[in-house]
């Protein structure tokens, strides 16, 4: 249903980041890593911290680490006043297993930030998992979920970066229930 959404999107704002970005969102909601990062190509071209820093994530659970960091890394040099990229930094870190790094970029006004949206609530959830803090990551996956995050398909078979937590029964529980709301959005 929403490949013919974001296509509309797309035809009434070519030139736009975020309708350029969607596909992306869409194939990596689906698993298909590799199928974002082509069909976010346009996104990526043109070259901003906005649609890169979604580059980041689908390189991560793509598995290309290097990348990942080194893509980040770039971010974070050129954009260092742009407080949404701490979350960037702070999954380049987790990638590494990095935790006093991830510490130092969860600032208050990150923590304050991810509070009040699903998404960066949900990258904050990934993060703490791959450090393999379940009590962390399970909170802020329940705050995701209390803001409207219900990607269940994606987050119950597609997310890697939560798999160090996927045995925790809170997790099972939170799956539960964002099945829950998914079913009956």
């Amino acid at each position: 249903k929403a490949r013919p959404l974001a296509r509309t999107l797309l035809a009434l704002d070519p030139l736009g980041w975020l309708p350029n970005t969607i596909p992306a969102m869409i194939e990596q909601m689906d698993g298909q890593f590799e199928k974002a990062l082509h069909a976010g190509q346009k996104a990526w071209e043109m070259n901003g911290a906005r649609p890169l820093k979604f580059k980041v994530q689908i390189l991560a659970l793509a598995g290309n680490t290097g990348e990942a960091i080194a893509l980040a890394d770039e971010l974070l040099t050129a954009n260092p006043e742009y407080v949404v990229l701490n979350l960037i930094g702070m999954l380049r870190y987790a990638l590494e297993g990095n935790r006093d790094e991830v510490e130092k970029l969860f600032t208050r006004e990150v923590d304050s930030l991810a509070r009040g949206d699903f998404q960066y609530a949900s990258w904050v959830a990934d993060v703490f998992a791959l450090l393999g803090d379940s009590d962390r990551a399970v909170e802020w996956l329940t705050i995701a979920l209390e803001r409207g995050y219900i990607p269940y398909p994606y987050v119950s078979a597609h997310d890697r970066l939560l798999e160090k937590i996927r045995d925790d029964p809170r997790f099972k529980l939170i799956l539960e229930r964002m099945r829950q709301r998914w079913v009956a959005f």
